[in-house]
């Protein structure tokens, strides 16, 4: 590896590989897709300074220099490191392979053997609209289908950032698509426009029943009206208001995969049933109507995130759900799509979706129910699978808020990123409650490159360390001017920081998917795993403690997932001008910690911001 004068690894500041000139957007979803670059392969030795750069504030003196040298004799020209760069430059150049990362990271989804709930599975609540549910739910499926037409007859204008367009691939799967459970590695299937087949129909939940409702002409502009189809919701909801489902089906699709997925066989061998499940998968999407009202935010975020179990099927890319106040959000199986395709929609549905008042279209929908069959011993599956699924619903604890002391502009007048603003309040709050910072991982997207998906982007910097433990304590010889001011410069450095490690992911230069992805090759040329990866310098780096991200806030009140490791908390955060909606999650175990970090955070938000403010006021 590169070194400075003082003996420490060096890596070269990255510049943006990508054009800087502001595109103009062409008709077409896809049209700049033959265009877009591919991903690029960091440089082995860039890669290792940074890793060791970012390991660093994670590790104390003696780990980090084991780590040091496990990761040097990773990287030297005999080691291990240097056969797996070759050979994931040689697999990131063949023509083939549209994105290097691309197959490994869909292998890590569709490999993972939990249950999607709380621990793959992410939502997001709509902004309130129409009150009445049924009308809700309508416009949702109508305004979801419109949405698909764009797609189809690509004049969804494609996503720009900075004036650079984004890859839109992902936009193919977001409808018509399902997460097969199958032994040791599940499969994505796709229907929507795609082999020739065009599904016109969705899949309605309503007390663990399912119901089939075909759209004639869905894929045109002559589908339903909202009367026709808040209607059959109506119709649906009256057949099930005695009667919930004997044995809700949906429910298996909650378990851990490998026992659906047995399950599932079990299902399609008794006749009949491989036809339903056929249509089921088939579906564009899922509406789940509930029949509990979310009392506060924090009841919506728990509904959303782990809520009627029996009255959901997880496989489904997307699954709209509708509360009976009118309330909406959408429930997303992460396999395929990412976060920032789920916002687009959302956008879309806030701005776009048909209102009540819209005249009828010119075919009828129908609707049937789905009657599976099932033995005495599935019966018996099925109910157990309800108490396993409850329990493992019940296993998370959430707590969702309105910030409402300041928004990001009140931020950006101070001079400081908000996305910044926000993780550095986090890592105060945990210096105060655990005494650390724990490591975090911040999703930043890759859409910039073709099928690019996300990096991991670690928050938790020296510089950050160095201004948490500044403003954790109080020294009684310094007055709150001075104190402040402090603050203010480390916090800015901090933020400034902050802003270049996500410039670097955003442009393909980050850590942990670059050594991942050696690690993955290796695993899948059947090479000997590195030493590098059994240390507690990346053991530690890859242990998602906390796991957070951000999207923007258009169309959504909250959004949210659960913790990925057994310690750990899910932090979602959306940014408003005058506000933030900010949503954690914990394992119930953790409870008393989850209440405390949700104050100590409050308590954060407000003194960073009083740091960058108390600069320009007098000393009093």
């Amino acid at each position: 590896m590169k070194r400075n004068g003082e003996g420490h690894g060096v890596h070269e500041l990255v510049p943006d590989p990508l054009r800087k000139e502001c595109v103009k957007a062409p008709e077409g979803t896809f049209a700049f897709q033959d265009n877009l670059p591919r991903l690029p392969v960091p440089d082995l030795d860039d890669t290792c300074c940074r890793y060791l750069e970012w390991v660093r504030p994670l590790l104390d003196d003696r780990a980090f220099a084991v780590t040091t040298e496990v990761t040097e004799a990773f990287a030297e020209a005999t080691g291990p490191g240097r056969e797996l760069q070759r050979r994931l430059m040689e697999r990131a150049s063949r023509p083939d392979v549209p994105n290097w990362l691309e197959p490994f990271w869909e292998d890590m989804y569709l490999s993972f053997r939990d249950s999607l709930v709380i621990h793959s599975s992410v939502f997001y609540a709509l902004e309130e609209r129409e009150k009445e549910w049924s009308f809700r739910a309508a416009s949702l499926v109508l305004g979801a289908l419109a949405f698909w037409r764009k797609i189809l007859e690509e004049s969804l204008p494609p996503d720009m950032e900075r004036g650079e367009p984004l890859c839109m691939a992902q936009f193919r799967r977001v409808f018509g698509t399902t997460r097969v459970p199958c032994a040791s590695r599940d499969v994505l299937r796709f229907t929507a426009g795609g082999n020739g087949k065009t599904a016109e129909h969705v899949v309605v939940l309503r007390r663990g029943r399912l119901f089939r409702v075909d759209l004639p002409d869905a894929s045109s502009r002559s589908c339903c009206g909202s009367d026709e189809l808040a209607a059959i919701f109506r119709d649906i909801d009256e057949r099930c208001r005695s009667t919930p489902a004997a044995f809700p089906v949906g429910v298996l699709t909650a378990l851990p995969r490998e026992r659906w997925a047995a399950l599932r066989r079990r299902l399609a061998a008794i006749p009949g049933n491989e036809e339903l499940l056929e249509s089921v998968e088939t579906a564009l999407f899922a509406v789940c109507c509930d029949e509990a009202v979310p009392e506060d935010f924090s009841d919506l975020g728990a509904a959303l995130l782990a809520g009627e179990a029996a009255n959901r099927w997880y496989d489904k890319s997307v699954q709209f759900v509708v509360f009976p106040d009118g309330g909406a959000g959408i429930v997303m199986e992460h396999a395929g799509t990412d976060g920032s395709v789920m916002v687009r929609l959302a956008a879309h549905l806030a701005t776009e979706a048909p209102r009540r008042e819209e005249t009828s279209g010119d075919s009828r929908p129908t609707w049937r129910e789905f009657c599976f069959v099932c033995d005495e011993d599935l019966l018996e599956e099925i109910h157990r699978a309800l108490h396993v699924v409850e329990e493992h619903s019940r296993s998370v604890c959430v707590r969702a808020w309105s910030f409402d002391a300041f928004g990001k502009e009140r931020i950006k007048r101070a001079g400081v990123s908000s996305d910044a603003f926000v993780q550095l309040a986090l890592q105060l709050a945990q210096r105060r409650l655990f005494g650390v910072c724990r490591t975090t991982y911040q999703a930043v997207m890759t859409r910039r490159f073709l099928h690019g998906r996300t990096e991991a982007m670690r928050p938790v910097t020296s510089a950050s360390v160095a201004f948490v433990d500044a403003a954790a304590v109080r020294n009684a010889g310094t007055t709150a001017k001075s104190r402040a001011e402090t603050c203010a410069l480390l916090l800015r450095k901090a933020a400034a920081c902050h802003v270049e490690r996500v410039r670097l992911c955003k442009v393909g230069f980050g850590v942990d998917r670059h050594l991942w992805g050696l690690l993955q090759l290796a695993a899948a040329e059947s090479l000997e795993r590195p030493a590098l990866y059994d240390d507690l310098g990346w053991r530690t780096l890859s242990r998602n403690t906390f796991s957070t991200s951000t999207t923007a806030a258009d169309g959504l009140r909250l959004a949210g997932f659960g913790p990925v490791v057994e310690d750990g908390y899910g932090f979602r955060y959306l940014s408003y001008a005058d506000r933030f909606h900010l949503f954690l999650s914990g394992w119930r175990h953790s409870h008393t910690a989850l209440a405390s970090l949700q104050e100590a955070l409050h308590e954060a938000l407000e003194d960073l911001l009083g740091f960058l403010e108390a600069e320009s006021r007098p000393d009093v």
